[in-house]
């Protein structure tokens, strides 16, 4: 398997567990205000990361490396906390996961 075919397998991975499963999501789905501002705003930065995922890594190596700085980033733990509070999934939940997909890719 070549080095594309990896990349595409790991973000394939992130979008089925992380970033697809909030993108699906509907504000109608959150019963107060409150949480379908929150929801707006988280639903935008998933976006957002998903496309950085998809359009700056260009190696699954940058993949696996920028998955695992994201977990222990400031900013990427204010936005797991705000996906937690919605009961979204949260990056760090698929880390055992991603990386047991990183090694049997060999990554």
């Amino acid at each position: 398997m070549n080095a594309e075919e990896k990349r595409k397998k790991l973000i394939r991975f992130l979008d089925r567990k992380a970033f697809d499963p909030v993108l699906r999501k509907s504000e109608n789905d959150f019963l107060n205000v409150h949480e379908r501002e929150k929801f707006r705003r988280i639903k935008e930065c998933t976006e957002r990361e998903k496309q950085r995922f998809h359009n700056e890594f260009h190696t699954p190596v940058e993949v696996k490396q920028n998955y695992l700085s994201d977990l222990n980033s400031q900013a990427a733990k204010r936005v797991n906390r705000k996906l937690g509070d919605l009961n979204l999934p949260q990056l760090p939940e698929f880390k055992n996961e991603f990386l047991e997909l990183c090694n049997k890719l060999r990554v």
